[in-house]
């Protein structure tokens, strides 16, 4: 879920960040994704990265938090890879209580908000 955490790493060093970008033009530590609890919103901010983070086709400012919408793409440097914010489906509440033998299912059905690649 991504309200586990107050905020999930972008970038090329493995070893820190929680999504691994494997492209040339990403920084070690490029972007931000910060959910704020209260006001139960995420915004995804540019560390200052050399090459420039997107929503959509449009570059953000360096250290300027950007609200991230449900399905608004972004994409980090010149990598083709893109990212876009969901919800839920409906209806995963009922299945997740009813599955709630199988650990992964579980895991699975209980992501509130989720990150999908798509690769053009």
């Amino acid at each position: 879920m991504i309200d586990e955490k107050s905020y999930y790493l972008f970038g090329r060093n493995a070893d820190v960040v929680d999504v691994t970008i494997d492209h040339g033009s990403a920084s070690r530590y490029h972007a931000a994704l910060v959910y704020h609890k209260i006001l139960k919103r995420s915004f995804i901010i540019d560390l200052k990265s050399t090459h420039g983070s997107f929503i959509g086709s449009i570059r953000l400012e360096p250290h300027t938090p950007k609200q991230l919408l449900v399905d608004q793409c972004i994409h980090f440097g010149a990598s083709s890879r893109t990212y876009t914010l969901r919800e839920r489906p409906q209806g995963t509440q009922a299945l997740y209580s009813i599955q709630g033998e199988n650990k992964q299912l579980k895991e699975l059905l209980g992501k509130y908000i989720y990150f999908r690649a798509l690769c053009r």
